[in-house]
């Protein structure tokens, strides 16, 4: 069972937001068979998705990723995602209309004490935040220390821990029973895994490692992946986004 009761500590945006689609969705949901089919649902209003703009590392990195994922999640379950057209500061003074913010890339992450503050103050405010590890630490490209150092000091109370197979983001829409599917694999001696950290009793951040889910939402033509793999990545990513649109 999703715990809903974090809504009542959600920004007055967010309200507006979700008010009018979370019942329905928790009602779609709880419908769901196995294998993730479902009847559609419909919002009014579109959920963005934004890319958060970093010093350190190229943030803008797999263009084609989140217009893939906003319209895959789209189609299947009748919540309109649109990706930001751009990407976004932390001190964005929009960041709040932002249900989800997205942070991916290589390089090290090396946030400002202001985008420290505003990104602390868009996760207890009810805001998500979703990271994908698009490098191997081999190369010396990872984002892996730097996102766990500043994200560290963004939660200093609140650690980063490993989701369990039987976590409700792994079956909450399509059903994952061995947890976060494989894309690309950067440490070949380990799983691929999901972490989160928990604000308030609600999952505020989610952060894949070793699986690489976003380059799965890219195009085609772009890693040459076969087809399934990249369908169980949109499935995933569509997981993820429903996990946080519904706590």
């Amino acid at each position: 069972m999703l715990d809903t009761r974090s809504k009542g500590r959600l920004s007055t945006f967010q309200k507006e937001s979700f008010m009018n689609t979370t019942v329905i969705l928790l009602l779609v949901l709880s419908q769901i068979p196995a294998g993730g089919k479902s009847p559609l649902l419909v919002t009014r209003e579109p959920l963005y998705i934004a890319r958060v703009q970093y010093y350190g590392g190229d943030y803008y990195t797999d263009p084609t990723a989140l217009p893939n994922l906003a319209a895959f999640a789209s189609e299947k379950t009748g919540t309109t995602w649109k990706p930001l057209d751009g990407s976004a500061t932390l001190l964005d003074p929009k960041l709040s209309s932002y249900p989800v913010l997205y942070l991916t890339g290589h390089g090290d992450i090396q946030f400002k004490n202001a985008e420290i503050l505003a990104l602390r103050q868009y996760l207890e405010e009810g805001g998500s935040l979703l990271v994908n590890d698009n490098g191997p630490a081999r190369s010396g490209n990872s984002i892996d220390a730097a996102f766990r150092r500043e994200i560290a000091r963004v939660l200093p109370d609140h650690p980063l821990i490993e989701l369990p197979k039987d976590h409700p983001v792994f079956s909450c829409y399509f059903q994952f029973p061995d947890g976060i599917p494989q894309i690309h694999r950067h440490d070949e001696e380990q799983p691929p895994r999901l972490y989160g950290i928990y604000v308030r009793e609600r999952l505020a951040v989610l952060y894949d490692w070793n699986s690489d889910i976003g380059n799965g939402w890219e195009d085609p033509q772009v890693h040459k992946d076969p087809e399934e793999k990249r369908r169980e990545a949109l499935r995933m990513g569509t997981n993820l986004l429903m996990y946080a649109l519904l706590q």
